[in-house]
């Protein structure tokens, strides 16, 4: 999608959270950006209903995916998303300051629910990590490369 918007790529980092890229060029950043965090939950739909008739494990696992990935939390796509039209109406410093704050009261609350689930079915604590490793990638600390786990690749 970067690409096809006439984007150049400056690096892409595997991190925590996915993958997460760089890039520039291009006029309308907002809407772009928009877009360009919409391409992944939509990929993921896409892939749903591709696999809808033959397996219905694999279906049901990616819309999954696309739901949880359009939660308007920070690094998820839906996060970036609501950052950019925040940022289109109101500015890009309330934007950033407002996706945070959303993010944090989101994730607290989910982690939150989350154990109090785990609490009665023991299967539910994969969620429980899901949102706590969301909470850990909501404020990296400098010295750990937002939790790189790969070294940048430059394109």
């Amino acid at each position: 999608m970067i690409l096809l918007l006439g984007k150049k790529i400056k690096y892409i980092r595997i991190i925590m959270g996915g993958a997460d890229i760089s890039y520039y060029g291009g006029k309308d950043r907002y809407l772009d950006d928009i877009l360009i965090a919409m391409a992944g939950p939509l990929t993921s739909l896409i892939t749903a209903v591709a696999w809808a008739g033959h397996s219905d494990y694999f279906a049901g696992i990616n819309v999954i995916l696309c739901l949880f990935n359009l939660l308007p939390i920070y690094p998820l796509d839906g996060g970036r998303a609501a950052e950019a039209a925040i940022s289109y109406f109101a500015g890009p410093y309330k934007g950033e300051k407002l996706i945070k704050k959303l993010s944090f009261i989101l994730t607290v609350t989910f982690f939150s629910a989350a154990l109090a689930s785990a609490v009665y079915n023991r299967k539910a604590v994969w969620s429980a990590v899901i949102f706590a490793c969301l909470l850990l990638s909501l404020y990296p600390k400098k010295t750990s490369n937002n939790y790189c786990f790969l070294p940048v690749t430059n394109i």
